[in-house]
């Protein structure tokens, strides 16, 4: 923490107020850097404390205990709030509150109607409640992806994913019993509801992923097909047993042998990410070499038709290679790679 340049007695007592006033308390769960932050009210009024404000902000807590004025430093930005005021100085512009700042334990409480009033142009994080009203976290700027809704319409399944860039969604996987589905953004926490009676969905998963959320839906025997759309703030997936209009799932052939008709072969990396460089050769360079010689080859010994996921020096995302391969109903992918070697 910073303390206010005004001379070592200003610098203790600023200390102490801030300890006093702005603290988390010792029985505060999930007091980790990441975690949420707990919602309390105050006359009525949802609110979190001040530490827990600049602790999922990443900021800075400044006390000055002239003014009685906290001033909050995140992220390039500034929040001046006064005790007892419902003006919040954000920046450079003022902002009302619903209720005004109180002291609620020993602790600064600030009105959770601050948050949408947050900068949003070049903040790193935001800060969301969680469904039911009970705790604020911070999620990155893209947003949470929410947990899959799933609703029996007449003979369809409807699986609704809320996603603050819904038409960045991509299918990674169309296989009946793998059915996958990536988004950017976060996981929501929230659980997942019951599966409604007759629905055509028999379980949901999320799987790990680094840029993002995937999550994973089974299909039960007999569903024969699948379409999207998106909505306002949605991805909406709709599965059926039969009727027009529904793309068929990808095949799903028994563990073992089988015939290869299509190989689909990934140079890795690619545009911005070269790989491993060393004595002058480019990993991202050397892929794609070996990539377009084995085309050739394999077609004459396999008899396949082999497609490439890239063939240029192109950034491809993992979940958009996934899909490339999906679409071409690949036997095979075989991913290249060199890494130190």
């Amino acid at each position: 923490m910073s303390l206010p340049r005004t001379g070592a007695v200003a610098a203790v007592a600023s200390l102490a107020l801030w300890t006093a006033l702005c603290a988390p308390r010792a029985a505060r769960a999930d007091a980790g850097p990441g975690g949420p932050a707990l919602v309390v009210r105050v006359n009525g009024v949802p609110c979190m404390g001040a530490g827990d404000l600049a602790r999922l902000l990443g900021g800075s807590l400044y006390w000055r205990p002239d003014t009685r004025k906290l001033v909050v430093r995140a992220q390039g930005h500034r929040l001046t709030l006064t005790a007892d005021a419902p003006l919040v100085l954000v920046d450079d512009r003022t902002v009302r509150l619903d209720a005004p700042v109180r002291s609620l334990g020993g602790e600064l409480q600030i009105p959770l109607s601050l948050l949408p009033l947050l900068p949003r142009d070049s903040s790193a994080v935001r800060l969301v409640v969680d469904p039911g009203g009970s705790r604020v976290r911070a999620t990155p700027a893209e947003g949470w992806v929410g947990a899959p809704g799933v609703a029996v319409v007449g003979e369809i399944t409807r699986v609704t994913l809320t996603s603050a860039r819904p038409e960045e969604a991509r299918i990674t996987g169309s296989a009946r019993e793998h059915f996958r589905i990536w988004l950017p953004g976060a996981a929501a926490s929230a659980a997942l509801d019951t599966l409604p009676a007759g629905s055509l969905v028999s379980s949901r998963q999320r799987l790990p992923a680094d840029d993002g959320v995937t999550w994973e839906l089974a299909l039960v025997r007999g569903t024969t097909g699948y379409r999207r759309a998106s909505s306002a703030g949605a991805v909406v997936l709709e599965f059926a047993r039969e009727g027009s209009g529904f793309a068929p799932f990808a095949s799903e052939a028994p563990a073992g042998a089988r015939a290869l008709r299509v190989i689909v072969v990934d140079p890795g990396h690619g545009g911005d990410d070269a790989g491993v460089t060393a004595s002058g050769a480019v990993e991202k360079e050397l892929t794609l070499q070996l990539a377009r010689a084995l085309v050739p080859e394999l077609e004459r010994r396999t008899g396949a038709r082999v497609v490439l996921t890239r063939d240029s020096d192109r950034a491809m995302a993992q979940p958009e290679r996934a899909e490339l391969a999906n679409r071409a109903r690949a036997d095979l992918v075989i991913s290249l790679h060199f890494d130190g070697a």
